[in-house]
């Protein structure tokens, strides 16, 4: 039935997000302004603009121009990703790596919407992104992600996507180390006591219990334990070999008999793998699956549930934590240093040309009696 040329239409349908303006055209109050999205006649339409449009305005930007000419974001995105797909596929990168690229991707077409023009983004708009980012990470979160931020957006004038480099102000960079020291100051020590650290390898199921004593005896962390293979772990000779799956820097450490009991009880149980390519795998989950996936960290979600039995806080990371200052107590940084596969370029570092075993047993054996000290007897005169 027709309107009159003054009488409002009501909704086609309750759920319809717009409402009818007495200027003739379909209406939403966003941010305490009002945005028109087409004339009464044509609500689908303007439902369809209101959807392309309506995050950009809630986040306080201009919705792009459909018309204008000029990269997407979403197209760089694509591209960039291919670029990191080769790269996993040939082991330039680790998985860990290429999905952190990804989630990168994820978060800038989110915020600034995939059809925004790349050479259209301005200073002011990497301040908001930054200022949203830190209603939910930490600074050493913010200052990885601002690194691949720039990272995407350098690829996009170094393969000539666009003609002039991406201006990102000032204030879009790292945090500065002071702001990261009082930030860790405020948090506290992010490692286990003794008493926490036996409890939580004692309540643990068998691939978390090895994988327990591999971060304390080795500091081994998420992606080390999901990385491990077969052809780095001598079990007979009680060492690893395994590389730093992110940096490949070379490392060896030798294995309490705890750690290669707790590994050797958990073998029988090692699940199939669903996939070739993870055959070698020392650590399988219960589905046939690597711990540690594109945006899966299964050893995250174990430790959890094993903290939860132990009634403590903390990550898993935080027994790698606690290798290190336990094992810095030996006095010896550079065996530590090996065995947690630290790059510290220095001349030092570049002369030196091996450590030898006895070193690495000697800190190992500091943190060992730390964990499970032996009583000694004390003969009196």
């Amino acid at each position: 039935m027709s309107k009159s040329k003054g009488e409002k239409p009501s909704k086609p349908y309750p759920e319809f997000p717009l409402f009818a303006h007495a200027s003739g055209r379909w209406c939403k109050k966003i941010n305490g302004k009002f945005h028109y999205f087409g004339p009464w006649r044509d609500h689908e339409a303007a439902l369809a603009r209101y959807l392309e449009q309506v995050d950009y305005l809630k986040a306080g930007r201009k919705p792009p121009n459909p018309e204008a000419k000029g990269l997407r974001l979403w197209g760089l995105c694509n591209v960039f990703c291919e670029t990191q797909d080769y790269k996993l596929s040939v082991g330039e990168i680790v998985r860990s790596t290429h999905q952190d690229y990804v989630e990168t991707c994820e978060r800038i077409v989110k915020f600034f919407g995939r059809d925004t023009i790349v050479e259209h983004l301005q200073a002011a708009d990497f301040q908001q992104l930054r200022e949203e980012m830190a209603k939910t990470l930490g600074l050493r979160t913010i200052g990885n992600e601002i690194n691949r931020i720039r990272i995407v957006l350098k690829y996009a004038y170094d393969e000539g996507l666009i003609a002039h480099p991406v201006r990102f102000g000032n204030q879009f960079k790292r945090p500065p180390k002071s702001a990261l020291r009082r930030q860790k100051q405020a948090k506290g020590p992010q490692m286990f006591t003794v008493e926490q650290a036996r409890e939580l390898i004692r309540r643990a199921t068998p691939p978390m219990r090895a994988m327990l004593l591999l971060a304390a005896n080795c500091g081994f962390g998420n992606n080390d334990c999901a990385s491990l293979t077969f052809q780095y772990l001598d079990l007979k000779g009680g060492w690893h070999t395994l590389p730093r799956p992110k940096t490949g820097i070379e490392r060896r450490c030798p294995l309490w008999p705890e750690t290669v009991a707790a590994i050797e009880a958990y073998l029988p149980r090692r699940p199939n793998p669903q996939h070739e390519e993870d055959q070698d795998l020392v650590f399988i989950t219960k589905y046939g699956l690597r711990y540690v996936r594109d945006s899966e960290n299964a050893v995250s979600k174990e430790f959890a549930k094993i903290r939860g039995f132990a009634g403590t806080k903390g990550t898993f990371y935080w027994m790698r934590h606690t290798f290190e200052t336990i094992g810095g107590e030996s006095r010896d940084q550079v065996a530590v240093d090996h065995i947690m596969g630290h790059a510290k370029e220095t001349m030092a570092t570049e002369y030196r040309e091996w450590i030898g075993p006895e070193r690495l047993e000697s800190v190992v054996s500091f943190v060992r009696e730390w964990l499970y000290p032996v009583p000694r007897i004390v003969v009196l005169p």
